[in-house]
């Protein structure tokens, strides 16, 4: 039987990193990228549009958001117009009124912007990809591709994405279906997960493609790990607020601890071994205190 291999892209806010897995090789001997993240590389495009005092067009689909916002709120302040397709506008916001509010005029078509530069917008470098791998001689056939994306869903209005995305992770772990439980193949995407679906909206291949957000995807492999993976190891939560970032914001919101403990526990094997005498009351930068790990930086 065939060696699947598997196209895998986490596509984070500084960079995307990239990963062919070859079933049953070494897996430290796998072709691996690390390149800078689609809105870091829309970014400086537009710091560059903004430099040259040229308008823009932005087109494509929904992407990441971050530094390419930042980068055209910059643009516009510098009394530069910007123009949006409805599907790239999402990016920056689900309420295309509050698009428009920021100053991106939402338009359909490149001739309503007036000759501004066009710009693509999408999460999903596959033909740039495909041509670095070939220009290595590595194989581009793959039986799979799996792609990760920090997806916090198309918030209604007067909901946060904050609090929508807490409020779907806290439902999806109350139901029991484990951390795979958050990744669906492309036809499998709820309604809600936009980002996702603008991803599987990029893809043209024949492989299937598998969409996961990246931190029940980053939860799920460090199980991998086995000594995360051993049942007696803390997991009771994790928290995702550091001391210093809850000061700062003065918020009490306990939202932001999502307890992971019931899906990670799905999603390993059963331990018979007893549970060790003690444990480690330091590790590296983290402490472990009333069940919970926390940032001590």
């Amino acid at each position: 039987m065939a060696r699947p291999r598997i196209l895998a892209v986490d596509v984070g806010t500084g960079t995307q990193d990239i990963l062919v897995f070859e079933a049953g090789t070494v897996i430290e001997n796998a072709v691996q990228l690390v390149m800078p993240s689609p809105t870091a590389l829309l970014a400086e495009r537009v710091k560059q549009a903004t430099a040259d005092r040229a308008d823009l067009f932005l087109s494509g689909v929904m992407m990441g958001g971050g530094p390419d916002q930042w980068a055209v709120e910059a643009h516009l302040r510098e009394g530069l117009r910007v123009y949006a397709t409805p599907d790239a506008a999402r990016t920056f916001d689900d309420d295309l009124d509050r698009v428009e509010a920021m100053g991106v005029r939402v338009v359909d078509t490149l001739e309503a912007a007036n000759g501004a530069r066009r710009l693509e917008m999408r999460d999903f470098y596959v033909p740039e990809l495909m041509e670095a791998l070939r220009a290595f001689g590595v194989s581009t056939a793959f039986d799979a591709v799996a792609a990760a994306v920090f997806d916090h869903g198309a918030a209604p209005p007067g909901v946060s994405d904050r609090r929508f995305r807490f409020d779907y992770l806290r439902g999806q772990v109350e139901r029991g279906i484990g951390l795979a439980g958050f990744g669906y193949l492309s036809n499998e995407i709820p309604s809600r997960m936009t980002r996702m679906q603008a991803v599987a909206d990029s893809w043209t291949g024949a492989a299937p493609l598998f969409l996961m957000d990246t931190s029940p995807a980053a939860i799920l492999g460090a199980l991998d790990d086995g000594r995360v993976a051993d049942p007696w190891w803390p997991t009771s939560g994790i928290s995702t607020r550091s001391p210093r970032s809850s000061t700062a914001s003065g918020s009490s919101d306990s939202s932001s601890t999502i307890p992971v403990s019931s899906a990670a526990k799905s999603s390993r094997a059963t331990s018979t071994r007893s549970p060790p005498a003690s444990f480690p009351t330091r590790r590296s930068s983290t402490t472990w205190d009333t069940g919970r790990w926390s940032s001590d930086r």
